[in-house]
C-alpha cells in the first residue's frame, strides 16, 4: 500500500478533526509545538475519510477501519473517476469506445499513483474534479452543464489552488465557444 507524507498528514488531520478540533481550525499541533503549523487543507475532504473510518469501525478496532478506509477510498475515487470517464467519453464516440476508455485509465502510471491503495491526499479528488468538470463541459443541456462544471471547479479550487490554471482554461474554453458558437462545433450525444 502506497501512502505518503501527505496521506498520513490527511490521516492525523481527520483524527483531530473527529477528536473535536473545530471545522475552521485545520492547523497541525504536531508541527512546530507548542502554537501549531497552519495548514492549507480545507476540511471537505476530511468528510468521507471520517464516514468511512466510522462505518468500519462499527465492525471493526479503529486501526484496522482506517486501514479498510486507506484501501477502500481510493479505489472508490477510482471507480467514481472510470464512471465519469465513461460517460463523458460516450458522449463524443460509441459505447464500446468509451468502456476501452475508462478501462484502460488505470493503465496511465500519473493517474494510477494518485489511486493506489493509502492515498487519501487531495489529488485524486482533483482529478476527479477534473474529468466531472469536462463532462458538464460537453452537456447538451447547458444550464445542467454549467452548474456541474461550476460545483465540480468551484470544488476543486476549494480542495486545492492547484486548480487555478485550469478553472482558467475552463473560463476561456467557454468564452471561444460564446464568441466563436460555430468554432469547433462538433455533435455531442446524450
Amino acid at each position: 500500500m502506497l501512502t505518503l507524507a501527505d496521506d498520513f498528514m490527511r490521516m492525523a488531520q481527520m483524527r483531530d478533526w473527529m477528536a473535536g478540533q473545530s471545522w475552521f481550525d485545520v492547523t497541525q499541533y504536531r508541527i512546530n509545538p507548542p502554537q501549531g503549523g497552519a495548514m492549507h487543507w480545507s476540511r471537505p475532504l476530511d468528510i468521507p475519510i471520517a464516514g468511512s473510518v466510522s462505518f468500519f469501525g462499527l465492525f471493526l478496532p479503529s486501526t484496522l477501519a482506517e486501514y479498510l478506509t486507506l484501501l477502500a477510498l481510493p479505489l472508490l475515487l477510482l471507480g467514481l473517476l472510470m464512471v465519469v470517464v465513461f460517460k463523458t467519453t460516450k458522449r463524443l464516440v460509441d459505447e464500446k469506445s468509451a468502456l476501452v476508455a475508462a478501462f484502460l485509465l488505470p493503465s496511465f502510471p500519473l493517474i494510477i499513483r494518485q489511486f493506489l491503495p493509502g492515498r487519501i491526499d487531495h489529488h485524486s479528488w482533483q482529478i476527479l474534479m477534473a474529468a466531472l468538470a469536462m463532462f458538464g463541459l460537453l452537456d447538451r443541456n447547458s444550464k445542467r452543464g454549467a452548474l456541474l462544471m461550476a460545483f465540480a471547479l468551484a470544488f476543486w479550487m476549494h480542495v486545492s489552488i492547484e486548480g487555478l490554471p485550469y478553472v482558467v482554461m475552463f473560463g476561456a474554453i467557454l468564452a471561444a465557444s460564446y464568441i466563436f458558437p460555430n468554432f469547433a462545433s462538433r455533435p455531442v450525444k446524450d
